[in-house]
């Protein structure tokens, strides 16, 4: 009825998917996800228009969401919500031995239960770590302010804040000449529950302000 077409995934080995929850298959998985929505067959039966494409992401998606979008020049926007950058963690985690013991508790519980399939988080991370240009939303600036980006946060929001994971994105991008980048933010924490009506009506009108 809106004119778009819709694909959701979940991200290997999380909520009944094969295979184990990583960056790398994350990051993976996303590059996936464009590929078979522009191929051919799937264009032809869906009605799909490969050359209009937006990625949209939330939290964790969020980040890997830009970072997919990097593979596929072709691909103009993302919308990322709540979005996380596993570098800033990394790198806190490596400062603080508290900080880090907090974290991989934390995650550890999640993940178990959730039910999803993945290694302990010190090895998730020490994969990120491992390779962390590769996961740096910031060092990957230049090659994103060439896309269409909504950026969208909440003010209450205590895990992906708006001083520490949206504005210095923001301000990379705008080093680098991006023009369209917008932020959006809401009164509301990190599960944007009270205005989830308002964010879908925000995400729905700003492709359609962008083609």
């Amino acid at each position: 009825m809106l004119g778009f077409n819709a694909l959701s995934f979940n991200y290997r080995g999380t909520w009944g998917s094969e295979g184990t929850l990583t960056g790398g298959n994350s990051l993976e998985d996303v590059i996936s996800a464009i590929r078979y929505v522009k191929s051919s067959s799937v264009a032809r039966e869906f009605n799909v228009d490969p050359s209009s494409i937006t990625i949209i992401g939330y939290g964790y998606g969020g980040g890997m969401a830009l970072l997919g979008s990097l593979d596929d020049p072709t691909v103009r926007r993302v919308v990322c919500i709540a979005g996380g950058d596993l570098t800033v963690v990394g790198r806190m985690m490596q400062r603080s031995d508290e900080f880090r013991r907090f974290v991989e508790t934390g995650l550890d519980k999640d993940v178990s239960d959730s039910g999803s399939r993945a290694p302990k988080a010190k090895e998730l991370f020490a994969e990120v770590l491992a390779d962390i240009d590769k996961y740096d939303l910031i060092k990957h600036a230049e090659g994103l302010s060439c896309k269409d980006i909504l950026m969208i946060g909440g003010w209450r929001d205590q895990q992906a804040t708006i001083e520490h994971r949206i504005l210095p994105l923001f301000r990379a991008l705008q080093k680098h000449g991006a023009k369209q980048v917008q932020i959006e933010t809401f009164n509301t924490d990190h599960s944007f529950g009270n205005v989830r009506d308002k964010l879908a009506k925000k995400i729905i009108s700003w492709p359609k302000r962008n083609n």
